[in-house]
């Protein structure tokens, strides 16, 4: 999946990512159990994440 229009922050601690923008794109994101998961057009996952302190983390890889 490719977000346009993204803006780029490289003194930011961390990398944010707008999930209406990932909607926009075809994309959803499902949230549970502190737990996200990500998924492209094709509905397969691309990311999945963890709730730490009020924010998701990302895994890497997936």
């Amino acid at each position: 999946i490719t977000l346009s229009n993204v803006l780029h922050a490289p003194e930011a601690a961390h990398n944010l990512l707008s999930i209406s923008k990932l909607d926009r794109a075809g994309g959803s994101a499902y949230f549970g159990g502190g737990r996200v998961k990500l998924y492209g057009k094709s509905e397969k996952p691309i990311a999945t994440g963890t709730l730490i302190d009020n924010l998701y983390y990302l895994d890497s890889p997936p």
